[in-house]
């Protein structure tokens, strides 16, 4: 028997006990620490439980237990009074300290293993224990591994205070009262990452310096109070409405699974990370203040349901994010985000993750701004979205492709913004709903943007009037797909587009901007088309209902490439008169195609493109060179019940060519005799007329135009010979004459060339004077 007293110094004190002959902690022994602060170190060494020895006033008790086979050491307390605390420290396999007093704190320090306490005297209402750790357990990329202290006793003890006192620790707090108390504090600055597997009712970690990292395990009506760092709050299946979360001053982070709605008291968590299980799951955020993002997960897919309810405008973020494994790895259901009334949220949708993301149905309520993103991966909505109190929304592709596949309803959507930035957006369903439109804004830099923005108010009387329509394909690569429709209630409802700005840099695959109406009186007030050098900007313009034209009433055409107006079904005029066009460049040709039964074309003052490749067709030309061009005018077939020129503008009269086509190679075209003011030289070298062929009266007979003085006529020539009558491909010249000099005794007569037309089947020579009209 040995008996060992301290001093009044800071005395340290070894023993050890276990299976050695060299054992000297042994039964009967007494240790008296005295004055000071003191510390005994025991080692452990085998499979064994310690003798009951007197141990006095000693502040600090380290056991290693020093080997790993069978279950451990056991340190027996029995005989131990004034003993500050007891640690397994630098312990390679399990501690059990029984019998212990109520006031001695046990602890881990520097283990990756277990301490069970058992305590005596714990009969009262107020027990506490308190347990110390520092570099308990451990982490290693993924892999936490956790020590676990067990202060079970019979479930006596009613509190828990943990003291951290250093680096990272990794702990499993078990037994206590079903109704403890845990308290954690300590000025460690690590991550205290704790799991209770039983029941508490408090968590307070107000006072505790470091991160806190908590998992509450069979824990139902708690209250948690988080740090002032960056916390965890992991509730797994237990969340429910009795219970409370105040996070502290940091990031702080909710961590649940819900397959009911729950509403839990949470304030200063600025983020949760949600699973919903089944179709009944529902966060009820009406009692959550300060969360700013939510990320949400479906656990098995998409049969998994997503809702959020009653959230605040500082919700801003919802991440519908795709797990790479595990909870979240599949598609998810609906996703449903309720704003609480009158919140006018600004709220972020992103999809995507680890791989790309399928969700269902998507609806958000009561927020007036929504962005929908792809994040990371690419990102599909296969169901219907519905938006039905945004005023702003925005569609943005970038770190994947964004689609939607079903239909979008926004019917308070004032703003509509699309941006393809390097990846693709799809929002082209023909069923999209956006009847509050005023600004469609679409931009595609490096990959294309498929948009169908539809008005669609459905009462007769309510008119669409859309502010600005502004598409771009903003460098080589970019591409556009934009319809823009407004479907009226009646056909005598308005619909009018104030500005419509159209730049293409694109110069791969389709550049289309396609505006619909079903309106008599659709009207664009200003068309604006840019094409760069080697794009084509086409500009469809489509009528849903019984036929009608655009009105276009300005607008500036330019840039170094193409243009192309083409009417679509029902559209029966198009009229370009308004446009200037002095930006186009000289190289860049302006394309007016029928498309499909346009009856009038309006050109533009400069060399327009004129298809008339369907319907019966009216090509306008201006009231002279300058205010016309000089058109080419494609596939026409001339007579009177198919395609006509109208050269009315110039003539001041209705045309008269009743007997005025002449072979040109042996007779002249006399437009004077029977008042005629239209003929048809056919069988000219060259198919042209110059202005020395223009005279009052001739004896040669060899193809010249004889005018009266002061006289305007329009002549078709062409190369052809025979009768004069055109196959197809065939051409001919429209041209313009008159006497410049308004004096009677001389002329100064004037050939203009306004038209090149192209065949596009059998024309015989009356058919073709039959046409100008």
């Amino acid at each position: 028997m040995n008996k060992v007293e301290g001093t009044a110094g800071n005395d340290v004190i070894e023993g050890l006990f276990g299976n050695s002959n060299n054992a000297t902690f042994n039964a009967g022994d007494t240790i008296d620490g005295k004055g000071g602060n003191d510390t005994l170190n025991l080692i452990a060494n085998g499979n064994t439980a310690s003798d009951p020895v007197t141990v006095k006033d000693i502040d600090l008790i380290n056991v290693q237990v020093a080997t790993t086979v069978g279950g451990g050491a056991t340190l027996d307390a029995l005989l131990f009074t004034g003993v500050g605390a007891i640690h397994s420290k630098d312990s390679v396999g399990d501690l059990t300290i029984n019998n212990l007093k109520l006031g001695t704190a046990v602890g881990i320090n520097n283990s990756t293993k277990n301490l069970t306490a058992t305590f005596t005297g714990t009969s009262g209402t107020s027990d506490e224990v308190t347990v110390e750790v520092n570099k308990a357990g451990s982490k290693s990329g993924s892999t936490t591994t956790r020590s676990t202290i067990d202060v079970g006793s019979g479930n006596t003890i009613e509190a828990v205070k943990l003291n951290v006192l250093g680096a990272d620790n990794y702990i499993t707090i078990n037994g206590g009262n079903t109704n403890k108390t845990l308290t954690i504090v300590g000025n460690g600055t690590g991550v205290a990452d704790i799991n209770t597997t039983n029941v508490v009712t408090k968590v307070d970690a107000s006072a505790y310096k470091g991160k806190l990292d908590l998992t509450l395990g069979g824990t139902s009506n708690v209250t948690v109070i988080g740090t002032a760092q960056d916390d965890t709050f992991r509730f797994g299946t237990t969340l429910n409405s009795a219970d409370t979360i105040t996070g502290g001053d940091g990031t702080d982070t909710l961590r649940a699974t819900l397959s009911a709605t729950q509403t839990p008291t949470v304030s200063g968590v600025e983020k949760a990370v949600l699973t919903f299980t089944g179709t009944n799951g529902n966060y009820n955020a009406s009692k959550t203040s300060g969360m700013t993002v939510v990320d949400v997960i479906s656990k098995s897919g998409n049969s998994d349901h997503i809702s959020i309810s009653g959230a605040k405008a500082e919700l801003a973020t919802i991440n519908a994010l795709r797990q790479s494994t595990g909870d979240g790895a599949n598609p998810f259901g609906n996703i449903t985000v309720a704003y609480a009334s009158g919140a006018k949220a600004d709220a972020t949708l992103n999809i995507g993750g680890a791989a790309a993301h399928n969700v269902s149905n998507v609806t958000i309520s009561n927020a007036t701004t929504v962005t929908v993103q792809s994040k990371d991966k690419d990102a599909t909505i296969g169901g219907t979205q519905t938006y039905n109190d945004a005023t702003t929304l925005n569609f943005i592709a970038k770190d994947g492709t964004l689609t939607g596949s079903g239909a979008i309803t926004a019917d308070k959507v004032e703003t509509l913004n699309v941006t393809a930035d390097g990846k693709d957006v799809n929002i082209g369903h023909a069923s999209n709903s956006f009847d509050g439109l005023k600004t469609l804004n679409v931009t595609a830099s490096g990959a294309k943007a498929t948009v169908h923005a539809e008005a669609s108010p459905g009462t007769a009387g309510t008119n669409i009037a859309i502010s600005e329509v502004n598409v771009k394909s903003a460098n080589a690569s970019g591409e556009v797909d934009v319809t823009v429709e407004g479907d009226m209630a009646a056909a005598a409802d308005t619909f009018t587009i104030s500005t419509v700005n159209f730049e293409v840099n694109g110069t791969s695959g389709a550049q289309t901007l396609k505006i619909v109406t079903d309106s008599n009186n659709a009207t664009i007030a200003a068309l604006n088309v840019n094409a760069a050098e080697n794009a084509t900007a086409t500009v469809v313009l489509d009528e849903s209902g019984t036929g009608a034209g655009y009105t276009i009433q300005g607008g500036v055409f330019q840039g170094k490439g193409n243009i192309v107006i083409q009417a679509d079904t029902n559209i029966n005029a198009i009229d370009l008169r308004n446009i200037d066009r002095t930006l186009l460049g000289s190289s860049s040709t302006l394309t007016i195609d029928d498309g499909n039964n346009t009856a009038h074309i309006y050109g533009t003052n400069g060399n327009d493109v004129i298809k008339v490749d369907n319907g019966n067709v009216t090509v306008y030309l201006a009231d002279s060179l300058a205010s016309n061009g000089k058109d080419t005018i494609q596939n026409y077939v001339g007579s009177l019940s198919n395609d006509r020129i109208n050269v009315q503008a110039f003539l001041n009269s209705t045309p008269n060519a009743a007997t005025t086509a002449v072979n040109g190679s042996s007779n002249d075209l006399d437009l004077v005799t029977g008042g005629n003011n239209v003929g048809y030289l056919y069988n000219v070298t060259g198919g042209t007329l110059s202005a020395n062929k223009v005279v009052t009266s001739s004896t040669t007979a060899n193809g010249k135009v004889i005018l009266a003085d002061n006289q305007k006529a329009v002549v078709l020539v062409s190369a052809v010979g025979g009768s004069g009558n055109l196959a197809s491909n065939d051409t001919f010249n429209v041209y313009y004459v008159y006497d410049a000099d308004s004096s009677t005794t001389s002329q100064n007569f004037v050939v203009e060339l306004v038209a090149t037309v192209t065949a596009g089947g059998n024309i015989t020579a009356g058919n073709l004077l039959a046409s100008i009209v």
